[in-house]
């Protein structure tokens, strides 16, 4: 799995929660973008994202509060699993 994202209805005080306690994991926030979305993770390279739900413009996909990335290896790897789907 690459990364993971989450909506959330109130993003400043999920903010301070998540500093706070994904600290204690060895995880940081590596990125921030406005209200709209902040980046944790080790070694620079944010896995578990927080992003501002209910506004259209700032939604993750169609799903609209969760968002799993897997990573694949190759283009080739992908139309396997397109193809398995």
């Amino acid at each position: 799995m690459d990364h993971v994202s989450v909506a959330v209805n109130n993003f400043d005080e999920s903010i301070k929660f998540y500093d706070a306690t994904l600290s204690k994991l060895g995880y940081e926030r590596i990125m921030t973008f406005g209200k709209h979305a902040a980046g944790y993770g080790k070694e620079k390279k944010p896995s578990f994202w927080l992003v501002t739900g209910g506004n259209e413009e700032y939604t993750i996909g169609k799903a609209r509060g969760l968002h799993i990335a897997f990573l694949a290896s190759s283009a080739e790897d992908i139309q396997a699993w397109y193809d398995a789907c």
